[in-house]
């Protein structure tokens, strides 16, 4: 039997709480690893609505739950997971903008992107939102999340923005 430590146990049981245990079909991923193969000794956590992320020690990145706005990037926005499936290696960090979408900072300092674009906040080109991990940018140290709008720090100091521009607060005049 596999041990799990209490953070882990925590964070399924919250999972559970906060789930909304939609009834659509879950879909094999004959890629991805069932929780029964988590190794590793759990060092960060994400709940959000009905999601959950985990970062093991060995930098592996664990997801189960809700994907209806395509948070999970497992490719189409009705497949959700009651498993723990293995979707990253070399996680540095993992962020959300609640339900609508996941970004996942690589240790190589990539930053990946999932979920909703409405307002451009992926920061891809277009408002097609997304239900499957793109990388949108290289040579990043971190990330920050607002209404519509996401923030990148690049390794160089620079500040990158894109999104929602409402009342300037991506630092842009509307003139």
């Amino acid at each position: 039997m596999k041990k799990y430590s209490n953070f882990t146990i925590f964070c399924l049981l919250l999972t559970l709480f906060f789930s909304s245990c939609s009834t659509l079909p879950t879909q094999d991923n004959s890629e991805a690893s069932s929780s029964s193969e988590m190794s590793g000794n759990v060092i960060d956590c994400l709940i959000t609505s009905g999601t959950t992320f985990v970062i093991t020690a060995d930098n592996k990145l664990w997801v189960s739950g809700n994907n209806n706005h395509g948070q999970l990037g497992l490719s189409d926005i009705y497949r959700q997971t009651n498993n723990f499936i293995l979707l990253f290696d070399n996680v540095a960090k993992v962020f959300s903008r609640g339900m609508n979408g996941t970004y996942i900072l690589k240790k190589d300092g990539t930053l990946w992107a999932t979920g909703e674009n409405e307002c451009g906040e992926l920061g891809i080109g277009h408002y097609i939102s997304q239900s499957c991990y793109i990388k949108i940018a290289e040579n990043v140290s971190n990330a920050f999340f607002g209404n519509h709008c996401t923030f990148i720090i690049k390794n160089d100091g620079g500040l990158w923005g894109t999104g929602f521009n409402d009342c300037g607060s991506l630092g842009i005049s509307e003139d």
